[in-house]
């Protein structure tokens, strides 16, 4: 999510974290897993990212909302 605000930013502003909430929905204990990242509000000042963690199978482990600031 952080790096994802950062590649929508322009050139001298930086992103930080404002806020993380995240539902885990089933545990992983070994294997890959794959992140998806989908901005639900890419603003210019303010971000909304929603980040979705699957297992090996493709079940949803994690479902997780990261806010952002830009700055300067």
């Amino acid at each position: 999510g952080s790096m994802a605000g950062f590649l929508t930013t322009k050139e001298g502003q930086s992103v930080v974290g404002t806020e993380l909430n995240a539902t885990h929905h089933r545990p992983i204990f070994e294997g890959k897993v794959r992140g998806v990242c989908r901005a639900i509000h890419p603003g210019r000042q303010s971000q909304c990212w929603e980040i979705v963690i699957y297992d090996a199978d493709g079940r949803r482990c994690c479902t997780s909302r990261l806010s952002t600031m830009v700055m300067g």
